[in-house]
């Protein structure tokens, strides 16, 4: 009987020391976790009438732009403005696929309008390359939400220009410097 006893206990006791053993074999692990909180998102909103504003330009006689390169005086100026701006700083930088890139102003895409016309645009009467990624437009403070940038366009011409209407557009993306 001693002998079974000894049998019977000896699978026991070697399922006791393998769980012992399997035990320590298990080492401890951790997960981590890491992120940010970050301050307050910079935002600004445009202010009424500011985003998809038409600006009119006085109309001009074909004569006034003859030679290319020739901008004239028929401008008008208009304001980019903001409101209920979170940021210190603004810019704008335009960016479109209606450029010339010969001479970065805007084509004119009226069908059977004006010929050999184009428009610039200016900022502080320095006239803005559209083509180009560095742009010259300024960096604007916003003082207590609000802000606007000025420009102005204008009218110029790839050589003698003929009559018609001119249409363009520009399209803009926000910057927070």
């Amino acid at each position: 009987m001693k002998k079974f006893f000894s049998l019977a206990v000896l699978p026991l006791t070697l399922c006791l020391f393998s769980n012992i053993a399997t035990a320590e074999l298990i080492k401890s692990g951790n997960v981590r976790f890491e992120g940010k909180v970050t301050p307050v998102a910079k935002t600004c909103s445009f202010a009424t009438g500011s985003n998809g504003q038409t600006i009119r330009l006085d109309d001009i006689s074909a004569s006034n732009l003859v030679n290319a390169g020739a901008v004239d005086e028929g401008s008008k100026d208009f304001s980019i403005k903001f409101d209920t701006c979170t940021a210190p700083k603004v810019a704008i930088n335009f960016h479109s696929m209606n450029v010339n890139s010969a001479t970065g102003n805007l084509k004119n895409r009226k069908t059977g309008g004006a010929g050999n016309v184009e428009i610039a645009l200016f900022n502080n009467n320095s006239k803005i390359n559209l083509s180009d990624a560095n742009q010259n437009l300024p960096v604007i403070n916003i003082a207590n939400g609000k802000g606007q940038i000025d420009l102005k366009a204008k009218y110029s011409s790839n050589g003698q220009a003929t009559a018609g209407e001119v249409a363009s557009f520009a399209m803009f993306k926000v910057t927070y410097p």
